[in-house]
């Protein structure tokens, strides 16, 4: 069986016809279609089966004239008409931030809507400036190079640089699931005092891991613990991991941080993340495996590793290991897209590692590892309950709803899917019925070059870290899930 999606467009042929300045506006991507009648309202539909994602309203315009897909369908070009009456262009980016920012297009003279029917015209994938001379230009080559200005100017701007300063206590043992000693590396990156109040963030880079924790306690005993943020113990505000193969860990490809290209400055304001962390740009590297063999020599590949941390070989010849890096920035702490994702990935990692039973057997340690999880899990689940359609967004680009399946998040999973509980309750005790925030849309359609399933990821019962051929559920050792339903039942069969 097979569901077709056909869109019909239906006219009154009763009515007079008028010139209709709110006409309807579409643009079709790979996987989605976005359109609009013309007001400020903007719907964004799955082009596979005809779901509407999300609705985005634009109080800063009175009409959308025009839109279209940029940057590999990741963005959303509109022009329309502000509330002055002036012609403006806004990027709308969809799945990294959200946000929506004016820009003002080089030899763009169209301001006014007469001069705009006149000078524009919307092709497939395209729109075109028809200039007095009568060239033609394509309006959104002008964008994309608009935003490479932006990116350059943003990113390659000469910067104060601060380098962190050291830390005398860590707050808390960020990497319980660790077994033996292993080194850390732990910054604050702000410190105020305020009466009896002093709030701390802490930057600590473990062997797998980078995470920020945040802490406000007080040294008054009238205060009490409760009026505190987390009775005055510290928090975890971001975490990333380099998803190393379990079976690579160790510490010789531990993290190791660039000194020369990282940075720190606050600006001493005490009332968001944001404003406490006026930049930040951690770059930390570490080394793999080039090729997946179980069978390979550890004491070659740690000898390569020293010879190319000594200089004594370049990275361009090693034979054994790869160098991986990855640049950490403001915004990736900031911007709750970017902090979301790191957050998700960074429970997949953990739980294949207690799945693995790489994980120390001391209840102490787990009792940590299962706290830190905790925290995580709440990261998440806070930006999902508050930020619904943004979470959703997440989920269609990211597909974050996997990456949920595979870190055994039941709880958050059915939060998700039906909302909260007790909320519903009351609202079907005082409204007669049952009101559920969808926060996932459903979808077989990956995003394009995306795969489905990578690496070890049906692999789900216990071993020593390495895939074995018992791993597998046997009658369906031929079958490999496509979607994320037929991931959830795989990986919940023979489960208790």
């Amino acid at each position: 069986m097979e569901l077709e999606t056909v869109a019909k467009k239906c006219e009154n042929k009763d009515e007079p016809i008028k010139q209709q300045l709110y006409s309807d506006k579409f643009s079709v991507s790979r996987l989605h279609l976005c359109y609009t009648q013309g007001i400020n309202i903007i719907n964004l539909f799955y082009m596979e089966n005809g779901l509407k994602i999300t609705t985005k309203k634009f109080d800063e315009l009175k009409q959308i004239y025009l839109l279209e897909f940029i940057d590999s369908d990741k963005k959303l070009f509109i022009i329309g008409e502000c509330l002055k009456g002036n012609i403006v262009s806004i990027i709308w980016d969809i799945y990294n931030t959200a946000k929506r920012k004016q820009i003002e297009l080089d030899n763009f003279p169209i301001n006014k809507f007469k001069t705009l029917k006149a000078f524009l015209a919307r092709t497939s994938g395209n729109i075109l400036q028809i200039k007095d001379d009568g060239m033609i230009y394509p309006v959104l080559k002008k964008v994309e190079t608009k935003l490479v200005e932006e990116w350059e100017k943003e990113n390659f701007e000469k910067k104060e640089i601060s380098i962190y300063s050291a830390d005398d206590k860590k707050m808390i043992c960020t990497e319980p699931w660790m077994l033996g000693v292993y080194p850390e590396k732990y910054y604050c990156l702000y410190h105020n005092k305020e009466g009896s109040i002093t709030e701390t963030l802490q930057l600590i880079v473990g062997r797998s891991t980078v995470q920020i924790w945040h802490q406000i306690n007080s040294d008054d005993e009238n205060i009490d613990k409760d009026d505190l943020p987390n009775k005055g113990e510290p928090f975890l505000e971001y975490i990333w991991t380099n998803r190393i193969p379990i079976d690579q860990e160790r510490k010789k490809t531990g993290l190791r941080i660039e000194p020369s290209e990282s940075y720190v400055t606050s600006n001493g304001s005490h009332d968001t993340l944001n404003d406490k962390l006026n930049d930040f740009h951690l770059k930390v590297y570490w080394y793999e495996r080039k090729d997946k063999k179980e069978n390979a020599n550890i004491t070659e590949e740690d000898k390569e590793i020293d010879d190319i941390e000594e200089r004594k070989k370049d990275i361009k010849d090693s034979v054994k290991v790869k160098r991986k890096e990855k640049a950490i920035e403001k915004k990736d702490i900031i911007e709750k897209f970017y902090a979301i994702r790191h957050a998700c990935r960074a429970l997949e990692h953990l739980n294949k590692r207690y799945i693995s039973n790489r994980l120390a057997n001391n209840y102490i340690r787990i009792h940590k590892y299962e706290k830190i999880i905790g925290y995580i899990k709440h990261i998440i689940w806070k930006f999902a309950k508050h930020e619904p359609e943004n979470f959703k967004l997440l989920c269609v680009r990211y597909n974050i709803m996997k990456i949920l399946i595979l870190s055994d998040c039941d709880h958050l999973i059915k939060f998700i899917l039906f909302g909260d509980e007790k909320l519903d309750d009351y609202n079907e005790n005082f409204k007669g019925q049952k009101e559920v925030e969808p926060r996932y849309i459903p979808s077989n359609k990956l995003w394009p070059r995306k795969k489905f399933l990578i690496d070890d990821d049906l692999y789900f019962n216990k071993g020593n870290g390495k895939p074995k051929d018992n791993d597998k559920l046997k009658d369906n050792e031929k079958i490999e899930p496509k979607n994320n339903m037929e991931l959830a039942i795989y990986h919940c069969r023979g489960k208790s």
